[in-house]
């Protein structure tokens, strides 16, 4: 016999090939002359990955790590500030994506007296978007696909044969296509797409 009531209090374990990879992000708001802006950052353009391009701040969840902490974590370290600078409100969103795993996605309302003219080696520069702007302004809106392809092993291995799958042919399995929209805003000299585009679209259509 085995003891399946110790899983009673047990949070639900999330099963996908895809959530390999565990990150945390804050989606910060800052109050700026009396409105709500959205704070963001231009990662630095000497970085290896997602050079140049506008995310917020978070990071990997480390092994044995919360992802609370780590997005506080990855939010003091990029933008050189205090835990005491940022309150969490919420964790908004659990944004599970095709490529980067499952992404944490926690709302805080930010110390406005933080200082935003910081550059290091993450990023380099910050900047704020008003959410009237989002409210106000639709994404432009794209659709992506990715094609599942199997692999050749999956083939040579017989299995698909004994299950009446064919691979070739006019009766070949047709294994499906996703498709998913990829938002783009433009404010300024900036374009904010992608992961962070679609969360702010969801955010801001939750107000």
């Amino acid at each position: 016999m085995y003891d399946i009531d110790k899983f009673k209090n047990v949070g639900t374990k999330i099963l996908s090939p895809t959530y390999q990879m565990h990150s945390s992000v804050v989606l910060p708001v800052i109050e700026i002359t009396g409105e709500d802006h959205i704070l963001f950052e231009l990662r630095n353009s000497k970085l290896k990955h997602q050079p140049g391009e506008v995310s917020f701040p978070g990071g990997r969840v480390e092994k044995d790590e919360e992802s609370r902490a780590a997005a506080i974590r990855e939010f003091c370290e990029e933008i050189e500030a205090e835990e005491s600078q940022l309150e969490i409100i919420s964790r908004i969103f659990e944004y599970a994506t095709p490529t980067r795993g499952l992404i944490h996605c926690y709302l805080a309302r930010i110390d406005k007296n933080i200082d935003l003219s910081i550059s290091n080696d993450e990023v380099e520069r910050l900047f704020t978007v008003p959410i009237s702007f989002f409210k106000d302004q639709k994404p432009l809106v794209f659709k992506n696909a990715s094609v599942i392809v199997p692999d050749e092993k999956l083939e040579l291995s017989g299995l698909l044969e004994r299950l009446n799958i064919p691979l070739k042919g006019e009766e070949s399995y047709s294994w499906p296509t996703l498709y998913y929209d990829i938002p783009f805003y433009e404010y300024e000299e900036f374009i904010i797409w992608g992961i962070t585009a679609n969360m702010v679209r969801n955010f801001v259509e939750m107000l």
